[in-house]
């Protein structure tokens, strides 16, 4: 589950990944703007992920 929606978000270029060693590093797009009407003029940073 939680890897299926890590894919979405990076498909949708909310996160990046990078790998280190045997680890995956995420990070987040700040200037990423939400969808949903209520919460469009937030950004991803301002959201708990």
């Amino acid at each position: 589950m939680v890897p299926a929606i890590v894919n979405v978000l990076e498909q949708e270029d909310v996160l990046t990944r990078t790998r280190e060693g045997q680890r995956n590093r995420h990070k987040i797009n700040r200037s990423y703007r939400l969808r949903h009407p209520l919460e469009s003029s937030a950004r991803s940073a301002t959201c708990c992920i």
